[in-house]
């Protein structure tokens, strides 16, 4: 389901991947030195748990580095809504504007 923490200059990047129904689906959760949690959306689906916890690796090294992220080899569905949680420094989550967004109701415009 995980693969072991891995230090990467300031910040501990703890891989996650979850066997969801197209595959594994590649997440991490980074900690940084000032006790800053950052957790990642889905990033991807892949065939096998370690390529899933290698890639969310990648990705957040690449945040972390402020370069430009990975893509997954597998385009996503558009249509799906992203579930995403955002894990506060109190460690409580915290809903995440992309899914708060989404969850407001359509306005009906007056006729």
């Amino acid at each position: 389901m995980h693969a072991d923490p891995v230090e990467y200059k300031t910040s501990t990047i703890m891989p996650l991947a979850p066997i969801s129904m197209p595959g594994y689906a590649a997440t991490a959760i980074v900690t940084h030195r000032n006790g800053k949690r950052e957790t990642f959306c889905i990033l991807g689906y892949f065939a096998s748990e370690n390529a899933a916890c290698t890639f969310a690796i990648e990705y957040a090294k690449a945040h972390i580095d402020g370069r430009p992220r990975p893509r997954p080899p597998f385009p996503f569905d558009k249509s799906a809504p992203a579930v995403c949680a955002v894990v506060s420094n109190t460690g409580y989550p915290v809903q995440a504007p992309e899914t708060a967004r989404m969850q407001k109701k359509p306005q009906i415009a007056a006729a």
